[in-house]
């Protein structure tokens, strides 16, 4: 399994400030999600784009923000993100005002709070940039 270690809990005071400040300036959604798809942490540019508060998006379900996955699907993509299989996958989003975002995903494994967790570093992509790049694979063809 492909297992890199991230803790920003450790004693080390000024690594967990460098975490914070970079988990928190990226422009990509960031969320930290255990092992059932609870979600631990989100950054400032998730909390804003999905317009949720920290107090209402932690320990929310992932399947929520994901209408348009059911919750067995959800559990697929975890299961095959802790066994190495994936490291990219495509899902909806859905906003607190119910308006549906598309998201193309990096996970990889790490650590919050020295339990196993997914990181997932997300990143809108529109329908017509997905529209694009299949005009481009087709065009290749």
């Amino acid at each position: 399994m492909f297992y890199k270690e991230i803790n920003p809990k450790e004693e080390n005071v000024d690594n967990s400030k460098e975490f914070n400040l970079l988990f928190n300036a990226l422009d990509e959604y960031v969320l930290v999600v255990d092992e059932e798809g609870t979600i631990l942490n989100a950054n400032k540019s998730a909390l804003l784009r999905l317009g949720y508060t920290s107090e209402e998006i932690y320990g929310m379900s992932l399947s929520y923000l994901c209408l348009s996955k059911s919750i067995d699907e959800i559990r697929e993509i975890i299961k095959n993100t802790l066994e190495g299989r994936i490291s990219k996958c495509k899902i909806q989003f859905c906003t607190k005002l119910r308006v549906q975002i598309s998201i193309e995903a990096c996970v990889f494994i790490g650590k919050w709070n020295e339990k196993i967790a997914i990181y997932a570093i997300c990143k809108e992509v529109s329908e017509a940039s997905e529209i694009n790049v299949s005009l481009k694979i087709v065009n290749y063809n």
